[in-house]
């Protein structure tokens, strides 16, 4: 297993969690980079073995951790890292969402940052290109506070995602308008973050989303009328009820379910 941090002390404090002993391999721009690791206690032939929990958010940081060295010139603070599914978005950024507090008083807080966790079964440029977004977002914040609306994306951002190599726009086209509510992105292909992509070692994110989790299709409406006024509508819930237009007191009939009964007489219609 290979790992890398932005400073020493975060390598040393991981040997302390993980209880293993390791070597600096080599050091590249500031990150330093770890050679094969052995678990105290443990023979060099055997794999050290962290939790769940310790394997998936030891490699959020790291991927955090290495695209702040490599886009940000580690400028951005540390901040809570996490894995939510947020109606249809790919993750977002609020500012000092957490707090920490000792005796009643808080002594810390922090920005959060969150992934839905299906970008893990994307490619590699599809998930971090997310995050990367969000991390601008941190980075924008740290510069001018909450200056803008929320979910407004300003011209710092705009100019700070094409330093990086990940312009956005509302159409995610160079001709689309470069600042709005809702933009999309597109990677550079000799920019910074496609760079930072090819030089990045493949062991990423070990864990991937549920693939188990039944996929929710959209319910298809149920077509309902009346056989006496011909009165008719919509809804995606089966039922029984009675038209009372013109009152006809009549039960209505699903028209679907009408027709698969009586094909021949459609047909000799």
């Amino acid at each position: 297993m290979r790992s890398f941090f932005a400073e020493p002390s975060d390598a040393k404090s991981y040997c302390q969690v993980m209880n293993v002993t390791v070597e600096v391999k080599e050091s590249r721009r500031g990150v330093v980079w770890l050679g094969n690791q052995t678990q105290r206690g443990m023979s060099e032939t055997e794999e050290p073995q962290p939790t769940p929990t310790q394997d998936l958010w030891h490699h959020y940081e790291l991927v955090f951790n290495y695209l702040n060295g490599e886009l940000f010139d580690e400028e951005l603070p540390t901040c809570v890292l996490n894995f939510a599914t947020h109606g249809g978005s790919n993750g977002y950024f609020t500012a000092e969402r957490w707090i920490k507090t000792r005796n009643n008083e808080m002594v810390q807080s922090a920005h959060e940052i969150s992934l839905n966790p299906h970008l893990l079964e994307t490619s590699i440029e599809e998930c971090l290109s997310w995050l990367t977004r969000l991390m601008v977002q941190l980075w924008v914040y740290e510069q001018e506070g909450a200056s803008t609306a929320q979910g407004y994306y300003n011209k710092t951002f705009t100019d700070k995602r094409c330093d990086i190599g990940l312009p956005a726009t509302d159409t995610g086209t160079p001709s689309g308008k470069r600042y709005g509510f809702t933009m999309k992105h597109w990677v550079v292909p000799d920019g910074r973050f496609k760079a930072a992509m090819d030089h990045m070692p493949r062991e990423y994110f070990p864990w991937k989303g549920d693939k188990r989790r039944p996929v929710k299709t959209k319910a298809k409406p149920l077509e309902y009328g009346c056989p006496k006024c011909g009165f008719t509508f919509k809804t995606v819930r089966r039922m029984r009820g009675i038209c009372m237009t013109e009152d006809c007191n009549t039960y209505f009939e699903e028209i679907g379910a009408q027709q698969e009964k009586n094909p021949q007489q459609q047909s000799a219609a």
